[in-house]
C-alpha cells in the first residue's frame, strides 16, 4: 500500500521529503551518489543528521546540520529539515529580490512513492532501520549512511619548524580507527611572504604530496610553504567523508643546533643488555608559560614564541626520540 508524499510549502517555494525504501532500487545508487550521514551513539538521546543540499536554481549550496530527539516522530524530522532549508531559500530571494520562488519539480513514479509511516520514531526509521530507506529532497536522493567514521576535530601547530616531527595537535574520530585511517601530507608549491599571503590565496593553492603517514618530517624545503593534512578516516574497509586542515603559519627555519643534540653524542648506541636509560624532565606547563605575567615577570629573557606550548613540544620530542 502506498502512502502520499510529505509536501511542505514557504510561501512560493515547495519541497517534497519522503523516506522510501532501496531494497528494489540498488541501481539507483550510481545515479544518485548523495549522502544523508546519520550519526547515533549508545545511550544518547540524539540522532544527528548532516547533507549537503544543493540547488542551482536557487543559488544555494549548504550543508545542514541537525540534532533531533531519538523518540521525535519523523514526520517532525522531516518538518524541520524542511525549516532548515526553507530558512536559506528565502534568505537567497530577498538578496536577489526574487519576486517569488517557483516550485521545485517533483517526477517520481508510483512504484517509487511507498514511504516510511511518519509516526515512527527518529532512531527506528533512521538509525535502526535506516539502511533500508533514502531521503528525498525535491527531485535528489540521499543515501542513509549510518555512523561511518567521522573526524570530530583536527587540528595543526601554531608554530612549525623545520627539522622536527609534526603531528596533529588535535584530532578526534568517533566509529573509526587511527590505524585504518589513511594520513596525507601536502606543501604548497609555492612559497610565501607570511602566512597572510599565503591564506589570502587558499583555493588557489597548487599542492603536493609530500607524506602519507600520521608524523611527518619536515626539512629545509618547506621553510616558507603552507602544509596541508588529509585524513580519510576508516573502520577497517569501511571509509567516511575525508577532512582536512591547512596550517595557520608557514614552516619556519629551526632553533639551530640544540643543547640537547650535543647529549646525544653520548647516546648513539642502545642501552644494551640488561640496562635501562631514563630521562626525566620538569615540563612547564602551558598554564605558567602562557600569560603576561609569565612573559613579563617570570620569563622576561625568553621570546614569547619559545614558551609557546607548541614550539616546546617539537623540541621536547626530538630530545626524547634521540
Amino acid at each position: 500500500m502506498f502512502t502520499r508524499c510529505t509536501s511542505f510549502s514557504a510561501g512560493r517555494l515547495t519541497f517534497t521529503i519522503l523516506l522510501r525504501h532501496l531494497s528494489q532500487y540498488k541501481k539507483l545508487y550510481k545515479m544518485y551518489p548523495r549522502k544523508l550521514i546519520v550519526t547515533h551513539q549508545e545511550k544518547e538521546e540524539s540522532v544527528g543528521i548532516s547533507f549537503r543540499y544543493v540547488n542551482e536554481d536557487h543559488k544555494i549550496d549548504r550543508i545542514f546540520n541537525l540534532n533531533r530527539g531519538t523518540n521525535e516522530q519523523l514526520g517532525s524530522v522531516l518538518k524541520r529539515i524542511n525549516s532548515s532549508i526553507s530558512k536559506v531559500a528565502m534568505k537567497k530571494r530577498k538578496k536577489s529580490k526574487q519576486e517569488e520562488l517557483p516550485e521545485i519539480p517533483i517526477k517520481l513514479s508510483q512504484t517509487l512513492l511507498q514511504t516510511v509511516n511518519e509516526e515512527t520514531t527518529c532512531i527506528n526509521s533512521l538509525v535502526h532501520n535506516g539502511h533500508q530507506h533514502s531521503l528525498i529532497i525535491g527531485k535528489d536522493q540521499y543515501i542513509l549512511d549510518i555512523n561511518p567514521p567521522i573526524v570530530q576535530s583536527l587540528n595543526l601547530p601554531k608554530n612549525i619548524m623545520a627539522g622536527f616531527q609534526l603531528y596533529p595537535t588535535k584530532f578526534d574520530m568517533i566509529f573509526g580507527k587511527e590505524d585504518d585511517s589513511l594520513f596525507t601530507w601536502y606543501r604548497s608549491e609555492k612559497k610565501y611572504e607570511s602566512e597572510k599571503d599565503g591564506k589570502s590565496n587558499l583555493l588557489n593553492i597548487q599542492w603536493e604530496k609530500v607524506g602519507d603517514a600520521f608524523l611527518y618530517n619536515t626539512s629545509s624545503e618547506d621553510i616558507g610553504k603552507l602544509l596541508k593534512l588529509e585524513v580519510l578516516p576508516r573502520f577497517g574497509e569501511r571509509c567516511g567523508e575525508s577532512a582536512e586542515v591547512v596550517a595557520d603559519v608557514l614552516v619556519s627555519a629551526g632553533p639551530g643546533e640544540c643543547p640537547f643534540e650535543r647529549r646525544h653524542a653520548f647516546t648513539k648506541k642502545m642501552a644494551g643488555n640488561k640496562s635501562l636509560r631514563v630521562i626525566s624532565y620538569n615540563i612547564l606547563a602551558d598554564l605558567y608559560a602562557d600569560s603576561d605575567f609569565s612573559r613579563t615577570s617570570l620569563f622576561p629573557t625568553i621570546p614569547p614564541y619559545a614558551l609557546a606550548q607548541d614550539y616546546r613540544r617539537q623540541l621536547l620530542l626530538k630530545e626524547i626520540i634521540g
